[in-house]
């Protein structure tokens, strides 16, 4: 018994300390808000590399860099809409414009500080991203979307699991920036 309780503390301290975070914020003209950076990634929410994929933040593992990460985080920040689900159902009709043969499954986020709408979006054996609306407390008015995007294959278990940490992490901290 003790041997048993040993090991599952040991398999809890690793994986918590592999999925330990540093909380960065957010600033922007109009939001700010706060998001942890999973241990051993990287995330550009300062400098232009964000900025030059239309996004607010990018995240990727130490070690890679934005144009070769594999997965690539990115998150930007929208004007609300009338909810995260008319968002979701926007994103898809643009995706099935673009390329008629994207596929879309459900995918469940977990633990997240708002309303939230999912899905993923399957480019053929080239692409697979994971998209997330969050629409934070109604007093908020933006949004944010948040994307995990792979090529060539889906997400592993990690993968998603950090994605869904970064997705839970995501708190406003007001309307206005604090600049």
């Amino acid at each position: 018994m003790t041997k048993k309780f040993t090991l599952i503390a040991i398999i809890f301290f690793i994986s918590q300390s592999v999925f330990a975070d540093k909380k960065l914020t957010i600033l922007g003209k109009e939001f700010s808000f706060t998001i942890s950076e999973p241990k051993g990634w990287y995330c550009e929410c300062e400098g232009d590399l964000a900025a030059n994929i239309g996004a607010n933040a990018a995240m990727w593992r130490r070690g890679e860099t934005m144009e070769t990460a594999q997965p690539l985080i990115y998150l930007r920040v929208n004007s609300r809409g009338k909810s995260a689900v008319d968002d979701i159902k926007s994103g898809i009709e643009q995706a099935k414009k673009q390329n008629s043969k994207i596929q879309f499954k459900d995918f469940k986020v977990e633990n997240a500080n708002g309303e939230t709408s999912a899905k993923i979006f399957k480019i053929g054996k080239d692409a697979t991203e994971y998209v997330v609306y969050l629409y934070p407390k109604k007093s908020v008015k933006n949004a944010v979307s948040i994307a995990m995007h792979i090529d060539k294959r889906e997400a592993s278990t990690e993968e998603i699991k950090i994605f869904q940490t970064v997705v839970s992490s995501i708190n406003w901290m007001a309307d206005e920036a604090i600049q």
